[in-house]
């Protein structure tokens, strides 16, 4: 309502000529509605019995849908509802979801309002618009059982009042009229804040279990919209949303993140109706409660998801509030760093999982259609092709070497791969590492983790097994000739097959992306780039001609940098009988490795430092460089791709809950 409706009394509205009589009937009607919700039955009875009676619509609704007679049944105001009753209310005019005044009595434990409503005629079979009638509101109060018992008007009725204790606990604690959670003091005050004559007071609303009918006010905070507690509480209803609430595992289901909600709901209680005291205190606790339960579990994934979701959507509602989105900013900032461990934690349990089988998987892997083609091939000794007549002058001093007098910064050691004690008791394929892709996804979906924190994860892991693969082949003679390549990049398809097969699940923004020719940096693939091109590289290194050819093969081996050519080219191991590799390509190849190192001695001469960016400084920002230093010969497998904390779209999408929800279990705990 108005200000100005809120000023003017009954004798104004109707003495107005400015006003119709259907805008007089409203304004007093909607003045009557109000003194109802207050528990005011001095203005009730002046309305329904005095002179201005004509103007009151006694099943009127307010803006929110709600008549007279429904909030004096939420809030237990007997004596107004007798009065509205025997002026002449309907004892069954429903609100906006369907709940009759005698659901919300059952449901808020007013045993005397559940009485009065049924002495008035009020049916006990009514259903609301989800289907629920009186005996799914029923809280374990034995004297409203007793009630229903004793007057059941049919069969449904009678097996209500036998099951008694049994019945189903409506969610007593989702609003401002559960106090701290069913005690007798949060009652109290909830109830004072209810009927202090707040103008337009509002009633608990009803939250199905999937949707939300009526929209969530993020711009103020309705009694029904929030969870009452206090100081002596707060450790309590912690110990449920974090430690208690924790999602099944083994469903396909997604879980709403059920601890978000709860924090939310209680931050909202402490900013709008108690101190910034109470609820630093709320945020202080919460934060090191989460911090103690992933602690404990930091190797559980479906642990770690859960609380990528949780923070994430916490993160969404503060945001979204219009007074906590201030309050909370420090809040939020903790938030924002809790969502970055989380996920490096989370991305630490994946590469746990591949490290020890990415060797068996995807280099040593032969399938038996490729043993029997390579059964035929092999391969020089080593020794003689070294010493031998397999001379070239890039052996004769390593990028390494070239730039010791002028970096001193540590080249890139491959990530060592744990040594295993005993054979895994089942064969090791690619599919293996589909296996565990294909499990993450499910961890992740499960617990409703933020599309774009699946897709950056997806992708830093790709990066990651590019890494470990790239790095051996480079380090491990026997993987680097062009039979091996071969093998390696027929294991590395079914990766990419499973990237490709599961892209609405990986890359659900832009899930046709990057299959054309163009490289894109936000496709899962791109990461693989470098390991892929190298084994092309290796494929058709001597089949080179002259360096014409050359120069146009690195055009499609873009992913690759010049010293990790040479690092090839000096590492690869030739087959019996195979040519060698062109004696201009190989000066080529030195020449351009001696220019990058005398460009970057003359960068550092003139003040430059090893960690600058740009080409120069031996960092190559640009496309395909994923920030990797361009003298390196082998790839950090511990470098993080960027990774942000999603936001709401452009166009308001938001995966996950738009408003927060509880189940009726939890608020049974709680």
């Amino acid at each position: 309502a108005l200000i100005a409706d809120l000023l003017l009394d009954e004798s104004e509205i109707a003495t107005s000529t400015s006003l119709t009589p259907e805008q007089k009937k409203s304004k007093v009607t909607a003045s009557y509605i109000r003194a109802a919700s207050n528990g005011d039955i001095a203005k009730v009875k002046e309305l329904v019995d005095g002179k201005w009676k004509e103007y009151v619509d006694l099943d009127g609704r307010d803006e929110d849908g709600t008549t007279a007679l429904v909030y004096a049944a939420c809030f237990g105001h007997t004596h107004v509802a007798m009065v509205v009753l025997e002026a002449g209310a309907k004892v069954d005019e429903c609100d906006q979801n369907g709940w009759t005044p005698l659901m919300w009595a059952c449901s808020n434990g007013h045993s005397d309002m559940a009485r009065i409503l049924i002495s008035f005629g009020a049916s006990k079979t009514s259903k609301s618009h989800n289907g629920r009638s009186v005996k799914d509101f029923v809280r374990r109060n034995k004297s409203i059982v007793d009630i229903l018992e004793s007057e059941s008007e049919s069969e449904d009725g009678d097996k209500a009042g036998e099951e008694g204790g049994s019945v189903k606990s409506e969610r007593s604690g989702r609003s401002g009229r559960s106090g701290s959670f069913g005690s007798e003091e949060g009652e109290s005050a909830a109830g004072s804040v209810a009927g202090s004559g707040t103008a337009g007071a509002r009633k608990p609303v009803d939250l199905d279990d999937e949707t939300f009918n009526p929209p969530f006010d993020y711009t103020s905070c309705p009694f029904n919209q929030m969870l009452v507690f206090d100081e002596n509480t707060i450790t309590h209803i912690l110990h449920i949303a974090i430690v208690q609430v924790r999602p099944a595992r083994g469903t396909s289901a997604p879980h709403q993140p059920l601890a978000a909600n709860i924090l939310f709901l209680c931050a909202r209680f402490a900013h709008w109706y108690n101190s910034k005291e109470l609820l630093d205190l709320l945020f202080e606790r919460a934060v090191e409660g989460i911090c103690e339960v992933v602690r404990a579990g930091r190797d559980d994934s479906h642990l770690l998801a859960w609380w990528i979701s949780n923070c994430t959507q916490l993160l969404y509602y503060l945001k979204k509030d219009s007074g906590l989105c201030i309050s909370s900013i420090q809040m939020q900032f903790t938030l924002s760093e809790l969502i970055h461990e989380l996920y490096q934690l989370f991305l630490h349990t994946v590469e746990t999982h591949l490290t020890p089988i990415l060797d068996a998987a995807l280099i040593v892997h032969v399938s038996d259609e490729e043993g029997k083609s390579k059964k035929n091939v092999k391969l020089e000794n080593v020794i003689s092709g070294f010493f031998g007549r397999r001379k070239s002058v890039l052996a004769k001093k390593s990028m390494a070497a070239l730039l010791h007098p002028i970096r001193t910064k540590k080249p890139v050691k491959p990530i060592p791969v744990p040594a295993q004690q005993k054979p895994p008791a089942y064969t090791v394929t690619p599919r293996t590492v589909a296996a565990i892709l294909t499990a993450t996804v499910r961890v992740l979906q499960s617990c409703s983790v933020h599309p774009d924190i699946i897709n950056t994860l997806f992708q830093q892991i790709m990066w990651f097994v590019n890494c470990q693969v790239f790095n051996r082949v480079m380090t491990t003679r026997a993987y680097c000739c062009r039979s091996k390549a071969a093998m390696i990049r027929i294991n590395l398809a079914a990766v990419e097959e499973w990237v490709r097969d599961h892209e609405v699940d990986i890359l659900p923004l832009s899930p046709t992306a990057a299959r054309s020719a163009d490289p894109d940096p936000t496709h899962t693939l791109f990461h693989l780039r470098p390991t892929l091109h190298l084994l092309q590289f290796l494929q058709i290194l001597t089949s080179i001609p002259d360096l014409p050819s050359f120069l146009t093969t690195l055009k499609s081996c873009d992913a690759i940098t010049m010293p990790q050519v040479r690092a090839a080219c000096t590492s690869y191991r030739y087959e019996v009988g195979e040519p060698s590799v062109s004696g201009e390509v190989e000066d080529y190849i030195l020449g351009v490795c001696e220019e990058m190192v005398d460009r970057e001695r003359e960068r550092l001469d003139f003040g430059g430092d090893e960690e600058g960016g740009g080409f120069a400084s031996g960092v190559d920002d640009e496309e395909g460089g994923v920030g990797r230093d361009i003298f390196a010969e082998l790839l950090d497998g511990e470098y993080l791709l960027p990774f942000c904390v999603p936001q709401e779209g452009g166009d308001g999408v938001w995966p996950g809950p738009r408003a927060p929800f509880v189940h009726d279990e939890v608020m049974a705990l709680l």
